[in-house]
């Protein structure tokens, strides 16, 4: 949310479309959310059920993540016309947040890497830093916990364990080798889109038959939401927020540009999880 106020509010004195500077994390939050276990809620369903670590998420997901947030940030510019000399924008910067975010950052970094080989559960560097932060801020921001949407994945995640056994996803997703794989990619991709991707990793995972599969699926389920709004939680809070800061993107807004800077990002990574 911070980082929206600051870039809408820069892009108004400097001339710059809200709406492209607030895009920016809509985008990232589905293009760079695959290399940690913590990056999103459906790399910790999976490390979960899997019994995967760091350590496996760097080495099958660091590669695509950054060939599909180079190739986003190439549509990106593409898409928004965006020339970085001349529509810089020269905002000053708040030292003090600085001062109090950055160890912060760098704690839940380091927690989440470090402290994930040594046996330290991610659960506690979190509360941690949460603690950290409301001590640094003297408040508790209660109304900044989405409740709605931890209601919702609560509520999907029931309707999945009941209807999984139902749904004949086994014989869907069997298959070996490449065929498995882009298997598993599509049905990420699509159940993501056709509902959300908390119920299509949900149900894909319980359904895999080949450890491989994991990956395809995961770039599918992380990425696949750049294409329609309701296709991530994190797509649903994006919008209330950029709302109430004064930029308002529909859906057919939302998939346009999705279109055009998340197809190829995630058509790049799924190259690369596929063949490399």
């Amino acid at each position: 949310m911070g980082a929206i106020i600051l870039l809408t509010g820069g892009a108004r004195r400097h001339g710059l479309a809200p709406e492209m500077l607030a895009f920016q994390p809509a985008l990232l939050a589905c293009l760079a959310s695959n290399p940690l276990p913590v990056s999103n809620l459906t790399n910790l369903i999976v490390a979960e059920r899997f019994d995967l670590g760091v350590g496996d998420f760097l080495r099958h997901l660091a590669l695509p993540t950054l060939v599909a947030c180079v190739v986003g940030w190439l549509g990106f510019r593409r898409t928004f016309h965006l020339h970085p000399t001349l529509d810089g924008v020269d905002e000053p910067v708040d030292a003090r947040a600085l001062r109090r975010g950055l160890p912060i950052v760098g704690f839940v970094l380091a927690g989440f890497t470090v402290g994930d080989l040594i046996g330290v559960p991610g659960w506690a560097v979190a509360a941690i830093a949460v603690v950290w932060a409301m001590a640094v801020v003297r408040e508790v921001p209660w109304r900044c916990v989405p409740a709605e949407a931890m209601l919702v994945a609560a509520a999907l995640a029931v309707l999945v364990a009941g209807a999984v056994p139902h749904l004949g996803l086994e014989q869907l997703l069997r298959g070996s080798g490449l065929g498995g794989e882009v298997r598993a990619l599509l049905f990420g991709v699509v159940g993501s889109n056709l509902a959300n991707n908390l119920p299509a990793v949900l149900a894909g995972s319980a359904a895999l038959h080949e450890p491989g599969q994991v990956w395809p699926l995961l770039i599918g389920v992380n990425m696949g939401p750049t294409l329609v709004l309701t296709g991530a939680l994190s797509g649903l809070l994006w919008r209330d927020t950029a709302a109430g800061m004064g930029v308002h993107v529909g859906a057919r807004r939302y998939t346009a540009v999705g279109l055009r800077v998340g197809l190829p990002a995630l058509v790049a990574a799924a190259l690369v999880v596929l063949f490399v």
